[in-house]
């Protein structure tokens, strides 16, 4: 039992080591990176003082050191812009995918919009459970649903009348539909948006206790097939959207059903993987080379007003000093920056087929 004890103990100590490790891993970085440039610092004004270098060669030190720092930033910016340009062109091609799903998942909000705005699909029901819901509880979502307490979550159904499952579904739907202007815009062919990731995910859920409750009471509700022309025209009119090839007399609830679950486990997952890939900005390694090229800049201003600027020999040399310091603690860093970068370009574990 003790040893036991011993062994958990053990492994919470090294598991909090590695949390404070990685905590202040950045704190460590900025420590001994300025430990370097003082101690070159420290060892260039030695090396002048030990070996009396007139002004003249510390002015060509100075010179050969701009020229480096030009050529270095001039690389960097090259794999920089390189880097730039093929991430924008892979995010093209993902963006090109995320408009037909976005197109697709467009189509389903206006299906969701009929079929929630259609009295005859839901009279099985209680005639009095749209007309609460659409009222009473308009601004009700999915979101406050589950966050109900039981006395509140009984006295909403006691009210509405409906059940739990058709509830949540006709929620879902509301919630699939989204925010517009007016229901006018679910007629617009026109209607485009950029789903966030939130959106997304609402609607999966949503779809899930749709297709959940289609399920469970599949003959509880009026055929799809014979609703009004005003609502099943555009219902058909979008399935054809998402299904290219959908034929008018395979219209019916299994159909819609299966729209729903072709949603939640499907389409919305795509759409979801595509977006998040395309909304994570650039990593560690660029922000660092990054700043190394800031560095390299201000380095290279730092040189020019030493040039430029009449000062005296002195006070030209302990910035001479500085400026070396800084430019080798930055080549270093520089180098340790794109052994990092290499490792995670060449590291793939994107999944690139959805």
């Amino acid at each position: 039992m003790n040893r036991h004890l011993l062994k958990i103990k053990f492994k919470a100590s090294q598991l909090i080591h590695q949390i404070s490790w990685r905590k202040n891993k950045r704190l460590y970085k900025a420590i001994i990176w300025y430990l370097f440039i003082a101690y070159i610092a420290v060892a260039t004004f030695f090396f002048q003082r030990i070996f009396i270098l007139p002004t003249s060669e510390f002015e060509k030190i100075l010179s050969l050191l701009i020229s480096t720092i030009g050529i270095t930033v001039a690389i960097i910016i090259s794999f920089l812009f390189s880097k730039l340009f093929s991430e924008k062109s892979e995010r093209i091609v993902r963006k090109q995918k995320i408009d037909v799903l976005s197109k697709k998942f467009t189509a389903l909000r206006k299906i969701a919009h009929f079929i929630r705005w259609s009295s005859p699909f839901w009279n099985h029901f209680d005639k009095n459970i749209k007309s609460n819901l659409d009222h009473k509880y308009k601004k009700m979502t999915l979101y406050h649903y589950d966050r109900m307490g039981y006395d509140n979550h009984k006295k909403f159904h006691e009210e509405v009348k409906f059940g739990e499952l058709a509830a949540q579904a006709y929620l879902g739907l509301r919630e699939i539909e989204g925010r517009v202007r007016s229901d006018f815009d679910f007629r617009d062919r026109l209607l485009r948006k950029n789903y966030s990731l939130d959106e997304l995910i609402s609607a999966k859920d949503a779809c899930q206790r749709m297709w959940k409750f289609m399920d469970e009471y599949h003959g509880d509700f009026r055929e799809v097939a014979t609703l009004p022309s005003l609502e099943k025209d555009p219902i058909l009119e979008n399935l054809k959207i998402i299904y290219p090839d959908f034929k008018t007399e395979d219209l019916n609830n299994n159909r819609i059903k299966k729209l729903f679950d072709d949603f939640a486990d499907g389409f919305i997952r795509e759409h979801y993987i595509l977006t998040q890939r395309n909304s994570v900005s650039f990593g560690k390694p660029f922000n660092a080379l990054l700043f190394n090229l800031i560095m390299f800049v201000l380095l290279i201003i730092g040189g020019v007003l030493v040039f430029s600027i009449n000062i005296s020999i002195d006070l030209k040399l302990y910035i001479t000093n500085i400026i070396v310091a800084l430019f080798s603690a930055t080549v270093i860093d520089l180098i340790s920056n794109v052994i990092v970068s290499i490792r995670k370009e060449l590291n793939v574990t994107d999944f690139y087929e959805t």
